[in-house]
């Protein structure tokens, strides 16, 4: 696909989408091609290119302005301070029971939840899949994580839920590791402290255990924890 063509498909998508996001205050950034509004971002950039299409897979974030505080105290080099972010095709997983003529079953399992748009593709139903999947999932996933007791729950319940046998088996390790990656790592601990939860040295302990051997995370949740030790 040649780079007009590429322009104009994501000029139209945004001039679509801005007729759903422009009425709920959301504001367009085109250097990101994100929808906005305060800490909530709608991202629908970084899309894969193909000779006759392309293909934009959503994702949702929100970032939470006292866990990027104590976030950018910490490690003023990272170039993101964004609290959780999910693609459509992850929250559809989390949650297990929403469809879309959207989404490719593979054989072997998993599904992918895109948007495939060549040059004459009429974008409006895909503007009308977004915008149900944004009622059903994507603003209901917002609304959770609209405080640091939301946040902690959202990402700490599935550490704290299981007894210390269940938690302790392979299985429940290796499900709990599929879930987090850095950023979602420290807000679970960062959120954990600011909302003075009643099992933070049990998360703690957890955590501790749940990412033993992978120094590029536990060494910074040391480092959180540390800072509200000591502040």
């Amino acid at each position: 696909m040649n780079k007009a063509d590429l322009t104009k498909i994501k000029s139209d998508m945004a001039t679509e989408l801005a007729k759903y996001y422009s009425p709920l205050e959301y504001s367009f950034d085109k250097k990101t091609f994100s929808f906005i509004k305060n800490e909530y971002r709608v991202f629908w950039g970084s899309s894969s290119t193909y000779p006759d299409s392309i293909v934009f897979r959503p994702q949702i974030w929100a970032k939470n302005f006292r866990i990027e505080q104590v976030l950018k105290d910490l490690f003023p080099a990272d170039l993101s301070y964004e609290t959780i972010g999910k693609s459509q095709n992850d929250l559809v997983k989390e949650t297990g029971n929403y469809t879309s003529v959207y989404m490719i079953y593979h054989e072997g399992g998993g599904t992918s939840y895109q948007y495939d748009v060549e040059k004459d593709t009429d974008l409006r139903p895909i503007v009308e899949d977004h915008k149900h999947f944004m009622d059903q999932l994507g603003f209901p996933f917002f609304e959770k994580l609209k405080n640091v007791e939301g946040i902690s729950g959202y990402i700490n319940d599935r550490v704290l839920q299981a007894d210390d046998a269940e938690f302790n088996t392979e299985e429940t390790i290796n499900r709990l590791k599929s879930f987090f990656y850095r950023p979602q790592a420290l807000s679970g601990i960062i959120s954990a402290h600011l909302a003075k939860s009643e099992q933070l040295e049990k998360l703690i302990s957890r955590y501790r255990i749940l990412f033993a051997g992978n120094d590029f995370i536990l060494n910074d949740v040391e480092k959180v924890i540390s800072h509200f030790k000591n502040s």
